[in-house]
């Protein structure tokens, strides 16, 4: 059974880093656990704006790094209404989504093997993740929180709202996250949170997937609602 892990936040908060040094720890735990073994399923990132990216240099023939470049930059590319990171989200919230709300979470569940993505937005996202058994991971970065209007940009900062200080200390929880990480120093304080993390995530993670084998229908408990994870944790 294929297993999914959330990442949640505003625009530049550390998502696809988060995502991209979780993944390495979660494989790494796989080689010491199973060693070698054929048809073992890895984790993997995957970001469901890369289909997005991918329209977007189709219809205005950008090359990956003239869209990257662009997505960097607060102005405007030349005749357009919007910056790219606007452009980004409007194609997949006012465009996709206004055709099926939940394309690109049926993009995801449709994806093989074990997988990270490092673009979710909405609480209903991270719900729809838990109910499949997955696990939701919160990050906030004090310095770049946002005060933008868009739906996805104001969802977030609610929940930082609710869930942080202003300087980024945890206060308290709610039930779309499963952990909180508050990226407030450096890399190597990423990489030791990632470390201690890993192990509670893949109990969870088997705990909710024993949970569905044995009550399909969805009607059990959550077997665990949320958890924090420090520094020292083990």
């Amino acid at each position: 059974m294929r297993q999914i892990i959330g990442i949640f936040g505003q625009q530049q908060h550390g998502k696809t880093t988060l995502a991209k040094r979780l993944c390495k720890d979660l494989n790494r735990q796989l080689d010491s656990i199973l060693g070698f073994m054929p048809n073992v399923q890895c984790w993997t990132v995957e970001s469901t704006i890369e289909k997005a990216k991918t329209i977007m240099r189709l219809v205005y023939g950008l090359t990956p790094e003239e869209l990257e470049s662009w997505k960097l930059k607060d102005e405007r590319p030349p005749g357009w209404n919007m910056t790219m990171r606007q452009a980004l989200r409007h194609l997949t919230t006012e465009c996709f989504e206004a055709i099926c709300p939940s394309t690109w979470m049926d993009c995801l569940f449709k994806g093989k093997g074990n997988q990270i993505f490092d673009n979710g937005r909405k609480i209903t996202e991270a719900v729809q993740t838990k109910e499949a058994g997955g696990v939701t991971i919160l990050i906030y970065r004090p310095e770049m929180k946002n005060y933008h209007q868009h739906e996805t940009e104001l969802q977030m900062r609610l929940m930082y709202d609710v869930c942080f200080t202003r300087e980024g200390e945890q206060i308290d929880r709610h039930d779309a996250f499963d952990f909180y990480f508050p990226n407030t120093k450096d890399l190597d304080f990423l990489n030791s949170w990632c470390q201690s993390a890993v192990p509670s995530i893949l109990n969870l993670l088997r705990t909710r997937r024993l949970a569905n084998e044995y009550w399909p229908d969805g009607t059990h408990p959550d077997p665990m609602g949320s958890v924090a994870i420090t520094e020292s944790s083990p």
